[in-house]
């Protein structure tokens, strides 16, 4: 599991940068809408994100 999340984590920096993933965990303490607060900070939806970390754990396990 965690070098899964270390690959998501990565991912989302690479994608997004630092400062907008650090962005993402504060938001959260202020509300609970995982799925608003990350497309607030990351222009972008679950689900978007999702599948472009499928593709990415695929190209990495080629």
């Amino acid at each position: 599991m965690y070098p899964y999340v270390f690959l998501v984590l990565d991912f989302l920096v690479e994608r997004h940068s630092y400062e907008r993933t650090i962005d993402f965990f504060r938001r959260r303490r202020g509300s609970a809408d995982a799925g608003a607060n990350f497309r607030a900070a990351f222009g972008e939806s679950l689900p978007e994100f999702q599948a472009a970390v499928d593709a990415r754990k695929a190209k990495v396990l080629e």
